[in-house]
């Protein structure tokens, strides 16, 4: 008896009847010579290209929006403005209970207990709203590298508090003449060099990784109510002047009534650029940016 041949299995999809699957495109692979001038062109032509190509072509613009964006209240927070952040030890000595409070702020109070419901913890202000969509990575303002906003714990961050200065209480410049092989500041970053510096902070070599051990820290992240330094002995009642809540758009403003973003672009790349203040408001009390503050309260640490 003959055996039957068995057929090959047609792909089953999803979609509506009569119509076909779409199969996901398959990668291309770039040629040597895309792959060269894309490793050699300067920092500022990519951009210009991304931003370009991002406008005309939709799906690129929406992937890098998926890739290179999350909303502020993913936004891992760093505490910043009191005198513990220039204190060498502290960041190192920080209890598990204080992590946890920098993270997810206090219990808010409006917030009652019953047998069902837990007290909904409040996220204390950075320059983001919750809502805002913000960049995803950032540059660390103490260490200088690339981290990610989402993902930032406690010690990812080593870094000096103080300078690095030449060391000459040894013998490590002893035979080191300026005026031939070149001014002692100029070899401050090499490594080759680092026992002939030490870090003020710390009185460490030069080439230590750190005194503190703390989060990343960058303009994103950063809890400030009102963006000053306080003494933890000297805080009254109502010395903290600040806004509790993010900056907003004033949509019920004539700033942008003539704005069209596909022409000038989007308004949220303007926040921070002083002609367009006007066009943006506090959206705890609706108030202009030059307004300090609406709320006053103790500095918080």
């Amino acid at each position: 008896m003959a055996r039957v041949q068995r057929q090959a299995l047609k792909a089953v999809g999803n979609g509506p009847p009569g119509k076909k699957a779409e199969a996901p495109p398959e990668p291309v692979e770039l040629s040597t010579a895309l792959k060269r001038a894309i490793e050699s062109m300067s920092h500022d032509r990519l951009k210009a290209l991304v931003k370009h190509y991002c406008k005309s072509i939709e799906p690129l613009r929406n992937k890098l929006e998926k890739k290179l964006l999350v909303a502020g209240r993913e936004v891992v927070r760093y505490h910043i403005d009191s005198d513990s952040e220039n204190d060498q030890n502290s960041e190192n000595e920080s209890s598990e209970e204080e992590e946890e409070e920098e993270a997810n702020g206090s219990y808010n109070d409006s917030d009652e207990l019953d047998e069902d419901k837990e007290p909904r913890k409040k996220l204390k202000p950075i320059a983001a709203a919750d809502s805002e969509m913000v960049p995803k990575y950032a540059t660390c303002l103490n260490c200088k590298t690339e981290f990610d906003v989402t993902l930032n714990d406690r010690g990812d961050c080593r870094w000096h508090s103080g300078e690095k200065e030449a060391y000459h209480d040894d013998d490590f410049w002893a035979d080191h003449d300026e005026d031939c092989h070149g001014d002692i500041d100029s070899f401050i970053d090499d490594f080759d060099y680092a026992e002939g510096f030490k870090w003020s902070c710390c009185d460490e070599l030069g080439d230590n990784e750190g005194c503190k051990s703390t989060k990343h820290k960058a303009t994103v992240n950063e809890i400030r109510n009102c963006g000053r330094r306080f003494d933890v002995y000297d805080n009254e009642a109502k010395s903290c002047l600040h806004h509790s809540r993010g900056v907003d758009i004033d949509n019920e403003g004539e700033h942008w009534c003539d704005w069209d973003e596909d022409c000038h672009g989007d308004i949220w790349s303007l926040r921070d650029d002083p002609d367009h203040a006007d066009g943006f408001m506090w959206s705890c009390c609706e108030g202009p940016l030059d307004d300090p503050g609406c709320q006053r309260r103790r500095h918080e640490l």
